[in-house]
């Protein structure tokens, strides 16, 4: 499944909820190395290289959220060794594989949840 629309993931979340009722933890492990950097890319594919990498994480995060509270449950975010390396060619992969904003806010909103 494509995570790029927002509606996609929100499909996701609801389809799982619809089988299993319930949902205990969202791992975010989707990305593709699309070798769009600074010299083989455009302003313009690096936004669409970001579509395509970061923001499903914030996306499922967001759709899943409500579920995840109910349930007490997590949100693991995979990374890669790439967020600290580099790799050539990544550059708007590297967010995605890295501490990204999305998790932070997240993070928090669940651990108040968890302690109310």
């Amino acid at each position: 499944m494509d995570l790029s629309p927002a509606e996609n993931c929100k499909h996701a979340v609801e389809e799982t909820l619809r089988r299993f009722n319930r949902l205990d933890a969202l791992v975010n492990n989707a990305g593709v190395n699309d070798r769009v950097g600074l010299e083989r890319g455009s302003p313009a594919e690096f936004a669409a290289s970001l579509d395509r990498n970061l923001f499903h994480y914030y996306n499922m995060a967001h759709y899943a959220l409500g579920a995840l509270k109910a349930s007490r449950g997590s949100i693991v975010n995979i990374a890669s060794k790439t967020a600290v390396t580099g790799q050539g060619d990544t550059s708007a992969m590297l967010p995605q594989k890295g501490p990204s904003w999305p998790d932070a806010g997240v993070a928090v909103e669940l651990l108040r949840a968890k302690s109310a």
